[in-house]
């Protein structure tokens, strides 16, 4: 646990994203302790005062960048004609999503114009993939999705399983969380196109891809693989260049 943390730290030097990631810490040593079967609170306590430790070594990294960028962007030298920048005025804003809000237009539904549309029709597939994923995991065995996996009405053998029943294992539970709550995200908030790129560092997205290659159809099997060649493809095109999905 401690190494990973300190990668997520590091990571968090770079993007904000892999913050997100610390959570798994809480799912793992709280939500899926054992201490709640027997009803062992002092020790859930332990658990969760190890799970914040964890989780406040994962974003060191990510506050050391916000503050330096404070330090070096909200306290000029006296000198400095320049009014410090609005972001400076909150404890709580980050220099990133102030520069993604003042000159990229990011915030909640801003991209939803006609003139996006073109850029939606990029994100379209790999946002029905994740809307399938999330559908065929879910209608699996709704009552584990809406009870943290505390319950179940279907269960997958331990061991080894089938290829086709993998995608339904547990465990994978707190990735499909992770994984709609970065689509509501991405779908709402972001630059729609950039969505495929936001989610190459999700691995239940290619899990799912795998499951449905193998399990589907032949047309199945070449409309997963075909999308995701043609992508990569204009990709290296689009990308070099500037232009969405950029």
């Amino acid at each position: 646990y401690a190494w990973a943390a300190l990668c997520l730290s590091a990571s968090g030097l770079c993007r904000s994203n892999g913050i997100l990631y610390a959570g798994f810490f809480v799912w793992d040593l709280v939500v899926c302790s054992d201490a709640w079967r027997g009803r062992h609170y002092a020790a859930l306590a332990i658990q969760a005062v190890r799970a914040a430790v964890l989780v406040a070594v994962s974003t060191l990294g990510f506050a050391a960048f916000q503050a330096y960028g404070h330090r070096t962007f909200c306290q000029p030298p006296a000198e400095a004609a320049a009014a410090p920048r609005p972001y400076c005025h909150s404890a709580l804003s980050t220099v990133y999503g102030f520069v993604q809000a003042e000159y990229w237009d990011v915030g909640f539904l801003k991209y939803y114009t006609v003139q996006q549309l073109p850029n939606f029709a990029l994100a379209a597939p790999m946002v029905a993939l994740s809307l399938a994923g999330l559908y065929t995991y879910a209608a699996y065995d709704p009552l584990r999705v809406a009870t943290l996996g505390w319950r179940q009405r279907r269960a997958v053998a331990d061991g080894k399983v089938p290829l086709a029943a993998a995608f339904f294992r547990p465990e994978l539970l707190p990735h499909a969380y992770l994984w709609a709550l970065l689509l509501a995200v991405a779908t709402t908030t972001m630059h729609v196109q950039v969505v495929t790129r936001f989610f190459s560092s999700v691995p239940v997205v290619f899990w799912f891809a795998a499951h449905a290659a193998t399990g589907g159809g032949w047309w199945q099997q070449r409309a997963v693989v075909g999308c995701f060649v043609a992508y990569g493809l204009a990709g290296v095109v689009l990308f070099s260049n500037f232009f969405p999905p950029a």
